[in-house]
């Protein structure tokens, strides 16, 4: 929350991570203007104010919690997962429509045998994602930290799994 003082705005909160904030001289966030009660300030169309701001580094206390890279992972392996999984789907779609001289893309043992062997890199490249993650849920639930090796396959099988993506766009799936 921004709270306005004599020489600009207080900016007071916690989050839960930071990109590069261990590494950064900087910060650039965004928060909610304080009203003056401690709630968020609206403009005259009743919308809230957000203001971006810059601070040094050393003006902010470090809580931990900062491993944005396994969070960023997440997102880029789930994203990976869903295109794959979409781009296979479509490929089969349009094969089994008889579009093209007469549906002959849908006749071909070539085109199904090279899609047959796209889907099996794609389920397997999404099993070692799942059971990556899995691992790292139990070991969490445990009350214990992903190890370096979790972490280093985390890394693998987001990488495993859009190399795969990509072989499947680009129809090199079956090398």
């Amino acid at each position: 929350m921004l709270k306005k003082v004599e020489c600009g705005y207080r900016l007071t909160g916690k989050w839960s991570y930071g990109s590069g904030f261990s590494h950064a001289t900087y910060t650039h966030s965004a928060a909610f203007v304080d009203d003056g009660t401690g709630k968020p300030a609206n403009d005259e169309n009743s919308n809230a104010i957000i203001m971006a701001t810059h601070a040094p580094v050393s003006e902010h206390k470090q809580l931990g919690n900062r491993d944005v890279l396994v969070l960023a992972a997440i997102g880029h392996t789930g994203w990976a997962l869903g295109t794959g999984r979409r781009m296979l789907d479509e490929i089969a779609t349009f094969a089994r429509s008889k579009s093209g001289r007469a549906g002959m893309l849908g006749e071909s043992k070539k085109l199904w045998f090279d899609y047959g062997r796209a889907e099996a890199l794609y389920r397997a490249a999404r099993a070692f994602v799942f059971e990556t993650w899995l691992d790292i849920e139990a070991t969490v639930e445990a009350g214990n930290n992903a190890s370096a090796h979790q972490i280093s396959l985390v890394h693998l099988t987001k990488s495993e799994i859009q190399a795969v993506c990509g072989a499947i766009v680009s129809g090199s799936s079956t090398t």
